[in-house]
């Protein structure tokens, strides 16, 4: 009995301290929304920041990206659109304001580092979100099994050929929704791409601040990061060309 006693208050006491850790959510975003709609984008910028030590997610990442967009901060507006596309790319109104900034940026590469299929194939993944491609893999593994299940019963040959035909590609679906839910989820998790965060950053040819200069990019480049050394990072950009910058240049997706 005072274990569940026990129990009970704990439960009682959790649920009363997430209502106050929403509360305090819901008033911050709604302080940090009026500061932004009364032109105070700094303001706004700071106490989005100031939430973001304590929960993040698409509408605060959103903000974020508007707020340094007004402020003509293209690389951190960047930045944060990037951060929520990886929660929702289906977004319209993100992708239109991530198309817009990315129009704002210095640096424009022909993508050679992937080739056709595979550029076509993150594009193809990434057009919905890795829970959305779960569900419509399950959904056609149902539609597979039940149309395979009334073959199996069924005694007309028309109707039983047409079902076998639905069921055999109701299955390629499901196979090709799941690949897809599995590759979206690894895109989501990749820790390796970055934004130039950095109004000009110079890549060297080696990690030190005395080798030479190999090429320059400009806030808002998305890059892939592929070694770290001291207090360089080596990067590689979308026409395939590597360097080393140093840290304080970009900021991880």
């Amino acid at each position: 009995m005072l274990k569940r006693i026990i129990f009970f208050i704990s439960f009682l006491i959790s649920c009363v301290a997430a209502f106050a850790v929403q509360n305090q959510y819901d008033q911050l975003m709604a302080q940090a929304n009026k500061l932004y709609v009364d032109g105070n984008y700094a303001e706004a910028k700071d106490v989005y920041l100031n939430i973001a030590t304590e929960k993040q997610g698409l509408e605060l990442f959103y903000n974020l990206g508007n707020c340094c967009y007004r402020l003509d901060d293209i690389g951190h507006a960047i930045l944060y659109y990037e951060k929520a596309h990886k929660i929702d790319p289906t977004d319209e109104d993100l992708n239109h304001n991530l198309s817009v900034a990315r129009e704002k940026t210095v640096d424009k590469f022909a993508n050679v580092s992937d080739g056709i299929v595979s550029a076509w194939t993150k594009s193809f993944v990434s057009a919905l979100h890795s829970n959305t491609w779960a569900y419509l893999s399950i959904l056609f593994f149902v539609i597979s099994l039940v149309c395979l299940f009334v073959v199996f019963v069924d005694t007309e040959y028309l109707k039983k050929s047409i079902l076998l035909g639905v069921s055999v590609l109701t299955m390629l679906l499901f196979v090709i929704c799941l690949m897809s839910s599995v590759s979206a989820k690894n895109l989501y998790n990749s820790t390796d791409v970055a934004i130039i965060t950095a109004q000009v950053c110079n890549a060297k040819s080696s990690p030190e601040s005395t080798s030479n200069e190999v090429f320059v990019l400009h806030e808002g480049t998305k890059i892939e990061v592929t070694d770290k050394i001291g207090d360089f990072y080596e990067i590689r950009i979308q026409n395939g060309n590597k360097g080393w910058v140093p840290v304080s240049d970009i900021e991880f997706i």
